[in-house]
C-alpha cells in the first residue's frame, strides 16, 4: 500500500507544477512506465497435491487445514516498462516485473477416526516452495482517443517465464510412515497475454494509467530429483530417482486410501500405472500455472 500511496501523491505533486497538454498524446517517442497493484496465478498441481492430501488425512479439521495448506493466488506486484511510439496509433513495449517466492511450512496432528480420543496418533509436516524469476514481456499497443487527454490502450504481447518447486514431506500415523522430498531445477517457457487499459494525460511529460492484463504461462516438464520411504502401502517401499516430475493419484492402497494425489519423479515416462505400484496411476508431467490476472495503476513519463 505505501507503494500505491507514493504514486498517487506523485501524480497530484505532478499535476500541481504544470499545465495539462491541450492533445491526448505524450511528447516524446520513448517513455517509461511505472506501476504497482495485485496478480492473480492459478498454482497448478502443488495446491492440487495438497488439497487431496488434506481430504484423505485422518484428521479433524479438514476446512481449517485445507485453508493454510494451499498456496495463496494473490500477491502485489509490480512492472517497469519501456515503450516506443511508432506512430500516434501504435507503440511497441518491454517490460518486467516482481519475482514471485512462496513458502508453506506447516505441520498439524492426525487422529484415529475410529477413536473420540483427543490424544493425537501420529502428525503431517510438509515445507513445499515456488520460486519465480521476473518475467520480462514484450507487448504490442494500440491507443484509441477517447478525448484530448484520455486514451484507452489495448495490448497483446508474449513473455517469458522461469520458474521452480519443491516439498518435503512427512506422515507418521501410529507405526507406520510416508517421508518424501524432491526438488526441481529451473524451467523456463513463453507465455502469452493481452488487455486493456486507460490513460489520463496530465502533462507533455506525464500520464496516469490504469491497466489489466490477462496471461497464459505454463511451466511442465520439470527435471526434478526425488527421496521416498513409505511402509504404509502394503508392502513399503524406498528409492531416490532423478528425471521428469509426474503427479499420481492414488486411486486405491494410497498412504490414506484412494483419492491422494502426490508427486513422483521417474527417468522414463510411465505407462498408465506409476512404476506398477501399486494403485497409483500417472496423471502427467507436473504443472507451475503462472496464468492468472493482473490489475496495475501508475505513472508514464516521456523521456525522448
Amino acid at each position: 500500500m505505501s507503494f500505491l500511496s507514493g504514486l498517487i501523491i506523485a501524480v497530484l505533486l505532478l499535476s500541481s507544477v504544470a499545465y495539462a497538454d491541450e492533445s491526448s498524446m505524450l511528447g516524446r517517442i520513448f517513455s517509461l512506465r511505472l506501476s504497482g497493484g495485485g496478480r492473480l496465478f492459478t498454482v497448478g498441481d502443488l495446491n492440487t497435491s495438497l488439497e487431496s492430501w488434506a481430504q484423505t488425512l485422518p484428521s479433524r479439521s479438514y476446512d481449517s487445514i485445507s485453508k493454510v495448506l494451499n498456496f495463496g493466488r494473490w500477491s502485489m506486484t509490480w512492472e517497469i516498462e519501456l515503450r516506443f511510439d511508432l506512430s500516434k496509433k501504435l507503440a511497441v513495449g518491454i517490460a518486467v516485473s516482481n519475482p514471485l517466492g512462496q513458502t508453506k511450512q506447516i505441520e498439524f496432528p492426525l487422529y484415529d477416526p475410529a477413536s473420540n480420543d483427543p490424544v493425537s496418533v501420529g502428525s503431517f509436516t510438509t515445507d513445499a516452495s515456488i520460486d519465480v524469476r521476473a518475467p520480462i514481456w514484450i507487448s504490442g499497443y494500440y491507443t484509441q482517443s477517447l478525448s484530448r487527454k484520455t486514451n484507452l490502450l489495448f495490448h497483446v504481447g508474449i513473455g517469458y517465464y522461469s520458474g521452480r518447486m519443491r516439498e518435503s514431506l512427512d506422515s507418521e500415523y501410529f507405526d507406520s510412515w510416508h517421508r518424501s522430498a524432491w526438488q526441481t531445477e529451473w524451467k523456463s517457457a513463453f507465455g502469452f497475454h493481452g488487455g486493456v487499459g486507460f490513460e489520463y494525460v496530465l502533462t507533455t511529460r506525464f500520464s496516469f494509467i490504469m491497466d489489466t492484463r490477462l496471461r497464459r504461462a505454463v511451466l511442465t516438464d520439470f527435471p526434478a530429483t526425488m527421496d521416498l520411504d513409505n511402509n504404509m502401502v502394503p508392502t513399503g517401499f524406498y528409492f531416490d530417482e532423478s528425471g521428469t516430475l509426474y503427479l499420481a493419484r492414488w486411486d486405491e492402497d494410497g498412504p490414506f486410501g484412494a483419492g491422494t494425489q502426490e508427486f513422483y519423479v521417474w527417468a522414463t515416462a510411465p505407462n498408465g500405472r506409476v512404476g506398477g505400484m501399486f494403485g497409483a496411476s500417472s496423471q502427467g508431467k507436473a504443472v507451475l500455472d503462472l496464468s492468472g490476472l493482473s490489475f496495475t495503476f501508475g505513472i508514464r513519463i516521456a523521456l525522448f
